[in-house]
């Protein structure tokens, strides 16, 4: 797959069983404008635009199975429901995993264990604890590339989701980012990925039954967008981080 395959943006119905009462239910997945455009849209487009039917489109040629396998290699260790609707993100995740596993994106498909204490070292300097570094190929590098495509799609798409993020953005820092709502907007997400660092951020309630009222106050692109914005920000602009501007390659020359 590539970022310009295209899938249709129309009504999807389908069998699945209900989690509570076991009862074969009708699932229709919805867009968050309530409409299908019946278009052929590509994949970056789609990912840029979230648009959920060609997400729940793609997991179902992708198999559920292959997906959950892929996230957790990518460091997602929570469980993960193996149903049509984790094409959009219906299984619990926390922060620091998803952080993580934007990592490995970021890292051309690398995978690194996270690590709080990098080195503890006496009076004298010597080193009493150095964390170990082991990394993993556990995504092809081709398959990284497109998906930092896609990503920075989100912010150059006229209509991306992620688009208000440039007004953050300042130097020489190639960023894609991603946005997520849950249902009735209990939930709000934004992941900023960019060469050298990832910023995550999520915005709820304890409980699901906190939320906002609409979408136009609770989705990701107004809540959780803001706080990965002011921190990248405050970042770029700032000579003591300048390790972290950086650009990813914009062909596919060096791929195989």
């Amino acid at each position: 797959l590539t970022p310009c395959d295209k899938r249709r943006d129309e009504f999807i119905s389908m069998q699945v069983p209900d989690k509570k009462t076991g009862l074969i239910k009708t699932w229709t997945p919805g867009n968050a404008n309530g409409r299908y455009s019946g278009d052929s849209v590509t994949l970056k487009t789609a990912f840029a635009r979230s648009i959920n039917t060609i997400a729940v489109r793609l997991g179902q040629e992708m198999g559920i199975k292959n997906i959950i396998r892929t996230a957790q290699d990518m460091g997602i260790k929570s469980p993960l429901d193996d149903e049509p609707s984790l094409a959009l993100g219906s299984s619990d995740v926390n922060l620091l995993e998803m952080v993580n596993s934007y990592c490995t994106v970021a890292n051309d498909g690398e995978f690194h264990e996270p690590v709080v204490v990098t080195k503890i070292v006496d009076t004298d300097g010597n080193e009493v604890y150095v964390a170990p570094n082991e990394t993993k190929q556990v995504m092809q590098y081709k398959s990284a590339f497109f998906m930092q495509q896609l990503l920075k799609a989100g912010i150059t798409d006229g209509r991306g989701t992620s688009r208000s993020l440039s007004q953050y953005i300042i130097g020489d820092t190639d960023w894609g980012g991603k946005t997520g709502t849950t249902n009735n907007h209990s939930d709000a997400w934004f992941m900023a990925v960019s060469p050298k660092l990832v910023v995550g951020a999520w915005v709820g309630g304890e409980y699901r039954s906190i939320h906002f009222r609409t979408g136009a106050l609770g989705q990701g692109s107004k809540t959780a967008l803001p706080i990965c914005g002011n921190f990248i920000y405050s970042i770029l602009r700032d000579n003591k981080f300048r390790k972290y501007h950086a650009k990813w390659i914009n062909t596919t020359d060096e791929i195989d």
